[in-house]
């Protein structure tokens, strides 16, 4: 719960001072290049965001292939492009139909499990959210949030509270909000 909590806090710091470190004024994503693109749209990006979310970590090694030496997470590192931090944790960009963001909190160390050391977020963008949110672009939403099931109008499976199990192994995995709202893995 508590690193859960600390890699929340860090994504949101990185996501605000990512323009301003890029030269860009605060909230300028457009400014930054990030992302108006979806899945089909190339590797490219998700290397590049990858890239540009390390600048604001202390990062002790770039993930973009499994073959590279300690970057063997449990999913591809070529599908999840990433970063391993100085603290051990590992923040990984997903491809998926939203500008998502896992975190393994505790990094090598296990269970390496959604939902229980492995936290999904996504990053509101104007292409995926469109007017369905009143959120700034470059906000940080733990899965499984009210707000998020409410963007996507899936408030029936898509929010922790109507989805008591949080997580479908490999499918989806809304334990973030859950264990942020309340301060407890207990599933």
């Amino acid at each position: 719960v508590t690193g859960l909590k600390k890699a929340y806090n860090q994504l949101q710091n990185a996501m605000r001072m990512m323009p301003i470190s890029e030269g860009c004024s605060a909230g300028d994503f457009e400014c930054v290049g990030l992302p108006e693109i979806g899945w089909d749209d190339g590797s490219y990006f998700w290397d590049t965001t990858a890239e540009l979310l390390s600048r604001q970590y202390k990062v002790k090694k770039m993930c973009y292939k499994k073959t590279d030496p300690g970057c063997d997470w449990d999913r591809n590192p070529q599908m999840f492009p990433g970063f391993m931090t100085e603290d051990g944790s590992q923040v990984f960009v997903t491809r998926s139909s939203t500008f998502g963001i896992k975190v393994d909190v505790n990094g090598e160390k296990g269970p390496n499990k959604d939902g229980q050391d492995i936290f999904d977020f996504y990053i509101v963008t104007s292409k995926y959210w469109g007017n369905a949110t009143n959120l700034p672009i470059g906000t940080v939403l733990p899965a499984g949030s009210q707000k998020v099931a409410d963007a996507f109008n899936q408030s029936s499976y898509a929010y922790w509270k109507t989805n008591k199990n949080c997580v479908d192994e490999g499918n989806w995995n809304l334990c973030a909000a859950r264990v942020l709202e309340t301060g407890k893995i207990d599933y």
